[in-house]
């Protein structure tokens, strides 16, 4: 990932444009009375997907949204948190999921990075796996309209100090993920917290991307349902 920025103000006079939170799936509330947990969506968009993903989390477990985005952030957890996950999707390599050392980028923004190894199951082939490597920066910015905390991230396409391989199972990835208070949203209460995270990917493989896009959806769904289970 490359380094994301908020648009800035044209004057000390004017505040920051807040950008806006990613849309919630239009059945959200439908598939969280279901599974208990969360909702999730994919759009084919040309060559490329977006999936959004928005779950629950409990204020008893997190009692900060800085608590909870700090879980998200603590990715050497990763492989224990898809344990703990009602998903089956994704499996860790040995030393799979890595916290790079916190930077701070030019314009001030701290950088979180990680690196990921891990296998999916192709939805549909439960016999195929795809791996999935590279080195993703996530930058703690400006919270988005509606948002109590948000974070921006972008996979590295080429290699990066101490990571010499290029990105692995997709050509590109960026997005974003907020944390607000889950009371805008039926199947939740002012008891519980909403975390929203949204992604734009461009597979490496173009063709069967109905079968690549659910694979990929799977595998988020694996991780953040893991994540907000504590």
């Amino acid at each position: 990932f490359g380094p994301v920025c908020l648009a800035q103000s044209t004057s000390s006079a004017t505040p920051n444009v807040l950008k806006t939170l990613p849309a919630l799936p239009g059945d959200c509330s439908d598939q969280i009375d279901l599974n208990g947990l969360y909702c999730s969506s994919i759009v084919i968009k040309g060559s490329t997907l977006v999936v959004t993903f928005a779950g629950i989390a409990s204020k008893d477990a997190f009692p900060t949204a800085d608590i909870l985005r700090d879980q998200y952030l603590d990715f050497g957890r990763w492989p224990e948190y898809v344990k703990k996950s009602p998903e089956n999707v994704v499996t860790y390599k040995a030393g799979g999921s890595v916290a790079l050392p916190v930077t701070q980028t030019d314009d001030d923004r701290a950088q979180y990075g990680q690196f990921f190894d891990y296998d999916l199951i192709v939805q549909g082939f439960p016999n195929l796996r795809q791996n999935v490597r590279g080195v993703t920066f996530n930058y703690l910015v400006e919270s988005y309209a509606g948002a109590l905390n948000s974070i921006e991230f972008e996979a590295q396409p080429g290699p990066v100090p101490n990571y010499p391989d290029k990105l692995k199972g997709m050509k590109s990835q960026t997005g974003s993920v907020h944390v607000l208070d889950c009371t805008t949203l039926a199947a939740c209460d002012a008891s519980k917290w909403l975390v929203i995270f949204s992604t734009t990917i461009q597979p490496e493989i173009s063709i069967a991307l109905p079968v690549v896009g659910k694979t990929i959806k799977a595998g988020i769904e694996d991780i953040l349902s893991g994540i907000l289970e504590e």
